[in-house]
């Protein structure tokens, strides 16, 4: 994954989820740039949304503000009924469950990042 700015990461997002409301589309740079400094508190990095955002941090970003636009959708003006996440189409019923997944994904992102999660082999 290449290094990308916030405005490239939340049309990304945009791309990626559909229907996406005008309510909804005009939070998500906003969106975005709360997660980028979300990531600066958690990590401890000097990124800005204007600037190049390192690869390696674009994919919690996505995930986290993917998260906070999943979970917008599902609250706002009563919620959407249906919408397709990628590939996957879903109804306004899970898409608080799917919102977590990605807040979960992203946090455990953001911990790989800090030193904060080991993976060992288990022998046997």
């Amino acid at each position: 994954m290449a290094d990308k700015n916030a405005g490239s990461i939340a049309l990304d997002i945009f791309n990626y989820i559909s229907p996406l409301s005008s309510n909804i589309s005009g939070l998500l740079l906003t969106t975005v740039e709360n997660q980028v400094f979300y990531v600066n508190q958690f990590v401890g990095t000097n990124l800005t949304s204007g600037g190049l955002i390192d690869s390696i941090y674009v994919p919690a970003i996505t995930n986290l503000a993917l998260s906070n636009i999943i979970n917008i959708m599902a609250i706002q003006d009563g919620g959407a009924n249906s919408a397709s996440i990628g590939d996957l189409s879903i109804e306004n019923s899970n898409l608080m469950t799917m919102s977590k997944q990605y807040h979960d994904l992203g946090q455990t992102q953001l911990m790989a990042l800090t030193k904060g999660l080991k993976f060992f082999k288990a022998r046997g």
